[in-house]
């Protein structure tokens, strides 16, 4: 009982003394920021680009998406918003982030002298970020109370959310040729000379099979967007294990990502 109580409590402590967002691995990103219209100039997907170059999680505002610690603990996750702030020759933003009780804990302001709105504000955007460190949460970030007791796991290796799908669907097709065949094709697609076969899953997720159909490269599964998609790549592809935005129309696909400069580059697939 006095190592738990001692466990508890010095949890308590650490999370109490966090003071910078990158104390925190999650953070969630809602489809509609409060001071812009819906994912008005992509400001959402370039958020998220940024904060995931600095290696936070993020997080959709639906919960039921969210990865297991997440749900069970919701004070590790950090809620972003943006903001429009009134500046007359310039794109000012104010980018906010608020805990689980509601309480706004970090307020950080960006501004861009370029008079186009969408470059305007993303490169507003881009400044307000600069000021934030990169994700370093150290603490134990994970806790399941069945009990008056509390049990304390320390994650020693973080997860995307889509993984544990990503996983469960390789495994069956690394171990049994015949669930390969039986997987359905519901579209063919060419990237750099390579071929890739789109399968539907559940819910609206669907995965490319690489082209001897034996391996997944990639998982798309959607946003609370229509047509957005946040994506896992596999070990065969640039940029596996990194948490990406996807696109599909129903016919193009694609995903992107931020290059050194934190310009986006588009990997777009050609539809055979």
């Amino acid at each position: 009982m006095k190592t738990t109580l001692a466990l508890l409590l010095g949890f308590i402590l650490a999370f109490g003394q966090a003071q910078e967002v990158s104390d925190y691995k999650y953070i969630s990103i809602p489809s509609n920021f409060s001071g812009f219209s819906a994912n008005q100039y992509q400001l959402n997907n370039y958020l998220r680009l940024l904060l995931t170059q600095k290696d936070y999680k993020i997080l959709s505002d639906a919960k039921k998406f969210w990865p297991e610690e997440a749900k069970l603990n919701p004070c590790l996750v950090l809620a972003a918003d943006l903001d429009q702030v009134s500046s007359t020759f310039s794109n000012k933003v104010l980018l906010s982030f608020t805990d689980c009780n509601d309480t706004v804990l970090y307020k950080f302001e960006g501004e861009s002298k370029v008079k186009e709105f969408e470059e305007g504000y993303k490169a507003a955007l881009n400044n307000a970020v600069a000021s934030i460190k990169k994700q370093q949460a150290q603490i134990p970030t994970y806790r399941e109370e069945e009990t008056k007791e509390v049990v304390i796991k320390t994650e020693t290796k973080t997860e995307h959310p889509g993984t544990e799908l990503f996983k469960k669907y390789s495994n069956k097709l690394d171990a049994n040729n015949l669930e390969i065949n039986n997987m359905p094709v519901n579209g063919v697609y060419i990237l750099e000379g390579k071929t890739y076969f789109k399968s539907n899953l559940e819910n609206g997720e669907f995965v490319l099979l690489n082209e001897d159909k034996k391996h997944m490269v990639a998982h798309f599964y959607p946003s609370s967007k229509k047509g957005v998609y946040h994506v896992y790549l596999g070990n065969s592809m640039k940029n596996s294990g990194n948490s990406l935005i996807g696109y599909f129309d129903g016919n193009k696909l694609s995903y992107e990502y931020l290059s050194a400069d934190k310009s986006p580059i588009v990997i777009e697939f050609t539809q055979k």
